[in-house]
């Protein structure tokens, strides 16, 4: 039951990043072709 639930935190935590990083790039990538 512990295993399942670190497994779970775990894969959330990796889950968020990769929100984060997508969401980070397509502002990034939209503030360039602003000031470009």
């Amino acid at each position: 039951m512990i295993l399942t639930f670190i497994k779970i935190k775990k894969y959330r935590i990796k889950y968020l990043i990769i929100k984060k990083q997508k969401a980070f790039g397509r502002n990034n990538l939209g503030f360039i072709t602003c000031r470009a």
